[in-house]
């Protein structure tokens, strides 16, 4: 049954809301409902906002006044977690326009909404919404959520204010999903959740993530198993020992972390209330590349927690070269409601760091950053790595390798075929500052 209403989504944020925002979209699609093509005015707009800081807040309120101003007759659904700030937190008097406010945990009933709004001529309870449809050939690249919510209250952090307490999904369920994703033609599944540390805690047979992923690689045949944002807590010796006894004999681990890790330094981490052994993580980043030592390792990092001082900064500059983190996403503090940082700032008990400050300790960390950067790509030139093809571009292709560059591959024969989805190896032969160059490595796929 189909219906010519049409949806637009759009996301903010992180990992999490992204596979929120798809499992949305995919149970529209199965209940009929279309995705608005280019320059089509969708009937319904979803907005999946986010507020994990000021800048996000912000961009959330620009996205959702954007969209209500093009499109003044849809119906605008906001949801995430801005809508749960805005409405529980600091009860904002006056909120952008939408036409629905929906929170985190009412997220799940938007396409009954939608269906009662734009109503079929079956009963609502006919339809099959809480069977998520994956289209065949449509993507490639999906991510399964595994976990929500989060009771570690970091000093600066306001998610566990907004989300859920830690809840995992069930291994069996999690398997499923991604056998039937791997039916449906996709050749990369990115485990995400918000906090992958608790995954498993909750659960009657307690697990752990490090149990999870040998379930996949043992009970899917999923070509490519990468995974979201990791605390600090989770590189052990047990997942170190996974990653490298995958890359000796099948390789559908990605070979690359992303640390959540914010900060270098032992007293920032403390007040931060990260749960992170400094001395512990070096040793294993350190042993994983030794071992792999084309494994890439990314991270996030908070500039100018409060009251970080210079030898504090100092720190995290002398962790970022140790360990040879070859790309970073770098936000500086923002205050947010309810969080013990904040109120430690409003009370003059933490000294707020200068925006300047900011400024020049953020250039001082790039410029670190994009010197591991150039180390690595020179030790990768005239490597082969397994590239996913995930779309054209004029000068030939574009993918992601296993070690999570993106790679651009010069070719003009092979245009015409459709590799999309492909997962072939390239040979590097050149690269610019956050991307790789390459070319075939001539095979069946390719010839």
């Amino acid at each position: 049954m189909f219906t010519n209403t049409t949806f637009l989504t759009q996301t903010l944020g992180c990992r999490v809301n992204q596979a929120e925002t798809k499992k949305i979209s995919n149970q529209l699609t199965s209940l009929g409902y279309q995705e608005a093509k280019d320059n089509q005015p969708p009937d319904i707009v979803i907005i999946n906002t986010c507020v994990i800081t000021q800048k996000g807040e912000q961009e959330s309120i620009k996205v959702i006044r954007r969209f209500k101003k093009t499109y003044p007759n849809c119906l605008l659904i906001a949801t995430g977690c801005a809508v749960n700030l805005w409405l529980k937190i600091s009860k904002k008097k006056q909120p952008p326009p939408a036409d629905l406010f929906i929170t985190n945990e009412k997220k799940s009933t938007i396409p009954k909404i939608i269906a009662k709004r734009f109503p079929f001529s079956c009963q609502i309870r006919d339809l099959p919404i809480r069977k998520p449809l994956i289209d065949p050939g449509s993507v490639k690249r999906v991510f399964v959520k595994v976990q929500d919510g989060c009771n570690h209250f970091c000093s600066y952090c306001i998610v566990p204010y907004l989300r859920t307490k830690p809840t995992s999904k069930r291994v069996e369920q999690i398997v499923k999903e991604i056998n039937q994703a791997y039916r449906a033609g996709t050749k990369e599944v990115v485990l995400c959740g918000i906090n992958l540390s608790l995954f498993g805690q909750d659960l009657d047979s307690p697990t752990t993530f490090a149990d999870l992923i040998e379930e996949i690689l043992e009970k899917t045949k999923i070509p490519r198993l990468s995974l979201s944002s990791l605390t600090p807590k989770l590189i052990n010796q047990k997942l170190i020992n996974i990653f490298i006894a995958d890359q000796e004999k099948n390789r559908r681990l990605s070979s690359y972390w992303h640390l959540a890790l914010q900060s270098g330094s032992k007293t920032v981490l403390e007040r931060m209330n990260r749960q992170t052994n400094l001395k512990q993580l070096n040793q294993s980043l350190h042993y994983i590349k030794e071992a792999l030592p084309y494994f890439t390792l990314r991270a996030d990092i908070m500039i100018g927690f409060p009251g970080e001082t210079d030898q504090e900064f100092n720190q995290t500059q002398e962790f970022i070269k140790k360990n040879r983190l070859s790309f970073g996403h770098l936000f500086s503090y923002s205050p947010r409601p309810q969080t013990k940082a904040q109120k430690m700032i409003k009370n003059k008990i933490w000294t707020a760091v200068p925006n300047q400050v900011k400024k020049e300790r953020r250039k001082k960390l790039q410029a670190i950053i994009k010197k591991n950067r150039e180390r690595e790509k020179n030790f990768l030139l005239g490597k082969t790595r397994e590239i996913l093809i995930l779309k054209p571009g004029s000068y030939g292709w574009w993918g992601l390798s296993d070690n999570y560059w993106p790679t651009k591959i010069r070719t003009k024969e092979n245009k015409k075929k459709d590799l999309i989805g492909q997962i072939i190896p390239v040979k590097i032969v050149d690269s610019e500052d956050k991307f790789l160059w390459g070319n075939f490595v001539k095979t069946d796929q390719t010839s």
